[in-house]
């Protein structure tokens, strides 16, 4: 059995960690970076992982610190499947719409800015709320 952290292991956010055994990967959570603005950067970071080769997430429960990069997850080629509770997968459902939602709007706001400083690169959201929908599409199972 292999272990590795990939969020918060040197702080309370962003809980990711990875169980390999049995020639099986397994992810815990996909959670999101939070607290400041300099935790932008962290969460567009690569995983450290490629997703594409996580088997299963498991996500313990629906707060934006377990459950907030598993859109990004996906739209970095994750297409295994997550499990975890019917109630735990409806609120993510709302969190991650929520947060997508968001994201959009301060993408938006930063746009706005560079273009008064003459900046002509658009930043973009992490992820956006039909990623966030699609996601469900792709890998939701209910436990």
């Amino acid at each position: 059995m292999k272990l590795s952290f990939h969020g918060a292991d040197r702080a309370v956010t962003g809980s990711c960690h990875s169980v390999e055994c049995l020639n099986r990967r397994i992810l815990i959570d996909c959670g999101l970076f939070q607290g400041s603005r300099d935790l932008v950067e962290e969460n567009i970071a690569a995983f450290g992982f490629d997703p594409a080769t996580i088997d299963y997430v498991l996500l313990t429960h629906a707060h934006l610190d377990h459950c907030g990069r598993i859109p990004l997850l996906v739209k970095r080629g994750f297409r295994g499947e997550l499990i975890t509770t019917a109630a735990s997968r409806e609120l993510a459902r709302l969190v991650l719409v929520d947060a997508a939602h968001l994201q959009e709007e301060d993408a938006q706001r930063r746009a706005r800015q560079g273009r008064r400083q003459g900046k002509e690169e658009a930043p973009s959201p992490l992820y956006n709320v039909v990623d966030a929908l699609d996601c469900f599409d792709r890998i939701w199972k209910d436990s």
